[in-house]
């Protein structure tokens, strides 16, 4: 299963908007958005975001 499959699925089990979905991992709606779509760069320069959306899998 890959990262946008976990976010999707995740966020759908919770009920969960990208954007509350967001708050709750404490990242951007935009992260969210590019986790969706690993092809994308990074949403926040440093990365950390990302990171945190890694974790999910």
């Amino acid at each position: 299963m890959s990262i946008g499959e976990n976010i999707r699925r995740l966020r759908e089990r919770e009920g969960l908007s990208q954007t509350a979905f967001a708050g709750r991992l404490g990242v951007t709606k935009e992260t969210v958005r590019r986790g969706k779509r690993p092809h994308l760069p990074p949403a926040h320069p440093s990365g950390q975001d990302d990171r945190r959306l890694r974790r999910l899998r």
